[in-house]
């Protein structure tokens, strides 16, 4: 009996699925909505502030840019403001087909094909879902299962952290603007951060778990009934510690006291009036404090970490990003894996007598990781010494990137740690670089030379290569520019080349189609160092100005590189 039970639900998620419509939870990418513990509406605004209505709910459709539609416990068709302002009775008792025009149409499922609008994205799709930015799916590859992510429209953003990640066999999957949230076959459920991909496992708490998000910092599991009925289950799990990040300082969580089970719904008006929550209280004493909390709970967290030297920022009672940054810092301190939440043990910690002061040059080691990590990695970038991964996990590649600066800056070359005296010179103001950003472009150093690899701003609309750049004590002419360097900048309308450049790389100009100004300083350009199309695609009304001697010879090399001939030289 329970295995029919759990096909009928997993024949009706494939339904779902296939219509890439209904759902416990779903968001626009500003708005989140989902079902509470007691099957009532809630909604969170880009603010962060929380709308509990008296909507009992049963299946979500759809949003457009002022309303959510849904489907409340006696099968009526609603619609609700998103600000949660109001709502009213579209149709009672719709049928399917009518139901069917409501639904979401961002994406289709349909036999393991996935696509949105005229593109596929997958021909083995097992489930799917969108908040309108970008499509996330699972499918098997390779005896295995990943996660697939791909934006929507051109344009987006293509950073895709989770494109590619290795996920257990998956029965649903839901997103919100908090996380990415899989509910696998064994019904336990494993939460990915949308900006960085990190993961947290939660143990399966009822096989009939069929979906689950996380909203407010909480994580919902969902039951999906035979009627095609989403219900929230009673016994959530917004408390637990997830199976692979254990509390390491062994201090008991407090007790999780089980939520009543939800009472059946009254019958819903015709037209029921959401009733706006509150802005966010202040989060309970005993109780773990999450990303997006707010109150005197907060400050009081924020003035400790201020006091220990923690980079918390403003002291306003808001946990947001700079407030995560520095409650990382505090847990890399006392060897605690990092959450977007502070448990009530790592709080007993911080107000401890003993509480660790921020030491910003403690010592790492290759398999550390965390926020301390990420500020290194993002050092070294900045100095050039390319960890290719700004990921704050200290692997292979950022070896390889701690090697080549310690052997810049004349320390004992081991890669696999950062002493303490690495990273007291990595910080300082003249730690030795491999690259430079002056004047609007990123320069690459070499011995005594220097050569411009690219403009700092690919939407530049002016570049001035200057004779010299200032790094590590000393002076470097830049020399040459490279290949590329400025290629397909489409807004570029001035370049002025330094009195020094002498080489200029195939295709540094290539592709700026408002490039109207170009002015030569340099003498000491010759035909063999100018390479390839440097100047192909540059308006015919644009204009050269360049020493007058080498007018004669400027104009003809630079034609042969693709300049129009009826650009004017000096005019």
């Amino acid at each position: 009996m329970k295995t029919k039970i759990l096909l009928m639900t997993l024949a009706l998620l494939v339904c779902l699925c296939a219509a890439a419509s209904a759902a416990p939870a779903m968001t626009d990418g500003t708005v989140t909505a989902w079902i509470g513990a007691d099957n009532t509406l809630n909604l969170r605004n880009t603010d962060g502030v929380i709308h509990k209505l008296n909507t009992y709910v049963d299946d979500l459709l759809s949003m457009d840019e002022t309303t959510l539609y849904l489907v409340d416990h006696n099968h009526q068709l609603i619609a609700v403001r998103k600000d949660g302002s109001m709502g009213s009775v579209l149709l009672s008792k719709p049928t399917e087909a009518e139901l069917e025009a409501w639904k979401e149409a961002r994406f289709t499922l349909k036999d393991g094909v996935l696509t949105a609008g005229a593109k596929q994205f997958s021909t083995a799709a097992t489930a799917a879902t969108s908040d309108g930015i970008y499509l996330y799916w699972a499918e098997p590859k390779d005896g295995a299962w990943i996660l697939g992510q791909a934006a929507l429209q051109e344009g987006t953003l293509s950073d895709l952290p989770l494109n590619g990640t290795a996920i257990p066999e998956p029965l649903s999957l839901t997103v919100t603007t908090e996380a990415l949230t899989l509910v696998a076959a064994d019904h336990s459920v494993a939460r990915y951060n949308l900006a960085g991909g990190q993961s947290e496992v939660y143990p399966a708490m009822s096989d009939k778990t069929a979906a689950a998000a996380f909203a407010a910092g909480e994580l919902q599991r969902y039951t999906l009934e035979e009627n095609g009925a989403w219900t929230a289950e009673a016994e959530n799990s917004s408390r637990d510690i997830p199976l692979n990040t254990p509390d390491a300082t062994g201090t008991p969580e407090p007790t999780y006291t089980p939520e009543p089970t939800a009472t059946p719904a009254p019958t819903a008006t015709p037209a029921p009036t959401a009733t706006p929550a509150p802005t966010a209280t202040p989060t309970p004493e005993d109780d773990t404090v999450r990303r997006g909390d707010r109150g005197p709970l907060v400050r009081k967290i924020q003035r400790r970490l201020d006091e220990l030297g923690y980079p918390v920022g403003d002291i306003d009672g808001i946990y947001g990003r700079q407030t995560q940054t520095a409650i990382n810092l505090f847990m890399d301190a006392i060897h605690v894996p990092e959450h977007n939440y502070i448990t009530l043990s790592v709080r007993r910690r911080l107000f401890a007598d003993n509480a660790p002061a921020y030491d910003p040059y403690m010592a790492l080691k290759k398999g550390d990781s965390g926020e301390a990590v990420l500020i290194m990695q993002e050092r070294l970038d900045e100095l050039g010494y390319d960890p290719e991964k700004v990921d704050g996990k200290y692997g292979d590649l950022t070896v390889k990137a701690v090697a080549k600066f310690q052997e810049a800056a004349g320390l004992k070359v081991d890669g696999e740690t950062a002493s303490r005296k690495m990273l007291m010179k990595l910080y300082s103001a003249d730690a030795p670089a491999l690259t430079v950003t002056i004047s609007g472009g990123v320069y690459k150093l070499g011995e005594s030379t220097a050569t411009l690899m690219r403009a700092a701003s690919k939407s530049a609309k002016s570049l001035s290569i200057p004779s010299s750049v200032e790094a590590n004590g000393k002076k470097y002419p830049v020399t040459s520019i490279a290949k590329n360097a400025c290629k397909d900048m489409k807004q570029l309308e001035k370049v002025t080349i330094g009195s020094n450049v002498k080489k200029i790389g195939s295709y540094a100009f290539a592709g700026c189609v408002k490039l109207k100004n170009i002015s030569v300083k340099t003498k000491l350009l010759t035909d063999e160092k100018l390479g390839d199309g440097i100047f192909t695609g540059v308006p015919e009304d644009a204009a050269v100005h360049c020493p007058e001697d080498l007018v004669k010879d400027y104009k003809k090399w630079f034609r042969q590189r693709g300049l129009p001939k009826k650009v004017k030289f000096n005019p």
